[in-house]
Formats: structure tokens, C-alpha cells, sequence
């Protein structure tokens, strides 16, 4: 009800220029302000995370207003301004993608050049040139076939105990499976891996007959062709560790691995330098204040959180992103313009594991 009425609010500031004003006035006072925007999928929604999916005409809607009222700057001038310490010259942003899904390439790609904008693709090297999806992506999938199927016949399976029992007999019932999925996302993002995958691995077999054969297709990531072009192009290719690890469940060797091997293996393919990281899952509780450090001793040059901020007044190894999701332009200057401080960086202790069956 509260968050309804802001929202009122703000679109009404919106709708009689208000956040116009402010940022005319912030260029007059040399106070110009930078916003990294993020997003990840265009144009193909994503099955365990329909946050993630903007469809392609509000991209270029987006991409439209952007050019209207804002430089959209590459992570490097970004980057560059920020060491320096200064404001741009007219409020900014820069545009990024996580985790290099194959639609940043087949739906984003050619709108971004139509439109003549740089952006960064933050990717998996891990994933790259396989068929393999990302967990969250699995779970809508085996998730949406669980709906079809037979629950009875799922009830003797050792992971179908717990919460993930709970939260499957709510399938279509009392809540609609976004919303399902969603609370079994945040059960699964707090396994050990391999766990997750063996919980996965069997589900799917159990419901195999009522699964999309061609969905697999649908959500991989892009392959290494594709990601040269990308580079080709005004789009960067940034590094979001080899396999989208949870970098604070991990022991330090092994989290140093992820972010030093996922950057030789996208120099290796792409043939340029990557200087840009993003920490997977970046949000408070899921990057310490050891990782920042890391991350800089591997050579790179920026990281990027997946908390909302102001870019000015942050390390360059906590940069702040808004999220950029599929809403109408009033709502995107919102978001951008309703942040006016800087981000408190986030600090350990990692997040505990938790067993699936509590």
C-alpha cells in the first residue's frame, strides 16, 4: 500500500517535469550525475526470473529517452571520470548486462547499434559455447512442468520434502508460479552448487515428459562468435566470474580463482582486454570487503554491485547499478532520478548455507 503510493507519487514528479528540473539544475551547478544501469535479458523472458527480462520494444523505448535527456557514456569514460573525481558534463549513465545471455546479442546488439549507444556485457566464461543454463532458469522450467504433472507422483522423491513441497502443491493455487519460483529462488541461491544441481538434475528427470524440449535453446548464453562480434562492436565484454559463483560461500583461493580464470578465459576467446568485473548476485551479504581487493589484484579496473546508488562518492570496486526493468520510461527516470547518495559498501560475514529441506 505504502510502496503503491510513492510510486503514485513519483510518477506524478515525473509527469509535471519535476525530475527534468532537477537535473537541468544539477548541470547548471556543474553537479551532473552518473547512474550504471543493469540489466540482462532482452526480448526473451527468462522462466525463473521474469525481473530479468525487458522485452525489446521498451528497450529501445528506453534506449530513446536515454539519448533525450542523458550522454550515455562506456564503462571506461565512466570509469576515467570517477578516478579523476569529477561530474561528467551532463548527467550520465552507462549500460550493462549481466550474466551475456545469447538474446544480449540477437535482440539488444542490433538496437544498440541502430541507436549508436556503447553498453558492457558482464559474462559467464563457464557457460559460454554450451547448453547448459543457469540454475534459476532450470528451476522455472522443471517448476512450470511440475504444474502439468502429476504431483503425487512426485511425492516419494528425496528432494521433494520441505519447503520445495510446500512451495510446489502452491503452484497454481493460492500464488501463480512467478511467485513460486521466486520462493524456491531464494531456498536454492543458498545451496553448495553441486547440491543444487543433484536437486535439479533429478527433478527434471521426474516431470522430463511434460518439459519445453525446445526451451534449452531459448536461455543459453551466447556463444564465443557471438560475443566477438559483440566486441566488434561499441559493446564491451566485462566478466562476471567462470561459473556465476556465490563468491562469499566460497573459501578464498577459491573464490580468487573464479575472478582471475573467468578473465584469462575471456581475454583468451575475445582477444581484447577485459577490465571490467561484476560480482554475481551483487547485493549486501553476497560480496564482502575481502572481494573488492581481490577483484583489483586480478588486474581489473571496476566492479560492479547489484545495489541502487550514486556512482559518485563510491569505490570503483562497489560501483552501484539501478536496475533497469521492463517499465515505461516514467518509471525508468524514476528509478535513476530517486537516488541521491552514495551506497554504503557491504561487508562480511558470508551467508551461512541452509539445507533445502529446512
Amino acid at each position: 500500500m505504502i510502496k503503491s503510493l510513492l510510486q503514485c507519487i513519483r510518477r506524478g514528479l515525473a509527469v509535471f517535469g519535476v525530475y527534468r528540473r532537477r537535473r537541468a539544475a544539477r548541470q547548471r551547478r556543474g553537479a551532473c550525475r552518473l547512474t550504471i544501469l543493469m540489466y540482462h535479458r532482452i526480448g526473451c523472458a527468462s522462466p525463473g526470473n521474469s525481473r530479468l527480462s525487458v522485452s525489446t520494444a521498451r528497450f529501445e523505448d528506453h534506449l530513446r529517452f536515454l539519448q533525450s535527456h542523458y550522454d550515455i557514456l562506456d564503462m571506461d569514460t565512466a570509469v576515467e571520470l570517477l578516478r579523476a573525481g569529477r561530474s561528467p558534463q551532463r548527467n550520465s549513465v552507462a549500460i550493462t548486462f549481466d550474466d551475456g545471455y545469447a538474446d544480449n546479442v540477437q535482440n539488444a546488439l542490433p538496437l544498440l547499434m541502430k541507436h549508436e549507444v556503447p553498453a558492457l556485457v558482464y559474462v559467464v566464461p563457464g557457460y559460454v559455447g554450451t547448453d547448459k543454463l543457469f540454475w534459476w532458469d532450470r528451476l522455472g522450467l522443471v517448476a512450470e512442468a511440475t504444474i502439468a504433472a502429476d504431483g503425487e507422483s512426485l511425492s516419494n522423491r528425496s528432494w521433494y520434502l520441505g519447503a520445495v513441497r510446500e512451495i510446489i502443491e502452491r503452484c497454481g493455487r493460492d500464488v501463480g508460479i512467478a511467485e513460486s519460483v521466486h520462493a524456491l529462488g531464494d531456498k536454492f541461491q543458498t545451496l553448495e552448487p553441486a547440491k543444487r544441481d543433484l536437486i535439479l538434475d533429478e527433478w527434471e528427470h521426474s516431470v522430463a515428459a511434460h518439459m519445453d524440449s525446445a526451451a534449452t535453446s531459448r536461455h543459453v548464453t551466447a556463444d564465443w562468435n557471438a560475443l566477438r562480434q559483440l566486441a566488434e562492436s561499441r559493446v564491451d565484454v566485462g566478466c562476471h566470474t567462470v561459473t556465476h559463483a556465490c563468491l562469499t560461500m566460497l573459501p578464498p583461493q577459491a573464490a580468487k580463482q573464479e575472478i582471475e580464470e573467468a578473465r584469462v578465459l575471456i581475454e583468451t576467446q575475445v582477444g581484447l582486454p577485459v577490465r571490467h568485473f561484476a560480482y554475481p548476485y551483487g547485493q549486501a551479504g553476497y560480496v564482502s570487503s575481502v572481494l573488492p581487493h581481490m577483484v583489483q589484484e586480478a588486474g581489473f579496473q571496476s566492479a560492479c554491485l547489484a545495489i541502487p546508488g550514486a556512482c559518485q562518492g563510491s569505490g570503483l570496486f562497489t560501483l552501484p547499478r539501478v536496475y533497469a526493468g521492463d517499465f515505461d520510461t516514467r518509471d525508468l527516470e524514476i528509478q535513476i532520478e530517486r537516488i541521491r547518495s552514495p551506497i554504503v559498501p557491504p561487508v562480511p560475514p558470508a551467508r551461512p548455507m541452509e539445507s533445502i529441506h529446512a
